[in-house]
């Protein structure tokens, strides 16, 4: 009979502790300019996963999913963008790079969610994200593009 009364409360605070929480304090505050994040997109058929990284330097983004790209990894600049995988690399200027692929697509998007641009067009494509108290929580682009965010962190110029 004890087991059931404490059964309710225990069920309550774990719910409590394992939910995602309240919303911030101030969700219209826009990203910060350095950051670090983890992005699970979904382009129609296509999902993957990769940790990105904003810094004065420009973003580095590391695929880790699926396997068959894990590990290639992305430098993008003011006007090129370095494509990594093992020992091979190319760089070659944004306007060569297909202007929806994921990487490049959600990289440009939190751009302007540092400007505090939450929704627009880009490459033709309307886009909308959603933050929460400076932090990103989705995207969503076109038709068939979305992206969920996890793992942020603020960095330092001299942590990248």
């Amino acid at each position: 009979m004890k087991i059931t009364c404490v059964c309710p409360f225990v069920c309550a605070a774990a719910v409590m502790l394992c939910s995602c929480g309240a919303k911030s304090a101030d969700p219209d505050r826009p990203l910060p300019e350095n950051f670090s994040v983890t992005a699970e997109m979904t382009d129609g058929d296509f999902a993957c996963t990769a940790e990105m990284t904003r810094s004065a330097n420009g973003w580095d983004i590391v695929m880790t999913a699926p396997e068959t790209v894990e590990g290639v990894s992305f430098h993008i600049t003011g006007e090129n963008m370095t494509i990594r995988s093992g020992e091979l690399s190319f760089t070659t200027p944004h306007e060569d790079i297909l202007q929806a692929s994921p990487v490049r697509l959600t990289a440009a998007v939190l751009d302007r969610c540092v400007k505090h641009r939450t929704e627009g067009e880009l490459y033709g494509q309307h886009y909308a994200a959603e933050l929460d108290g400076g932090q990103p929580v989705q995207l969503v682009a076109g038709t068939d593009f979305s992206v969920t965010f996890c793992d942020f962190s603020e960095v330092n110029d001299y942590d990248t």
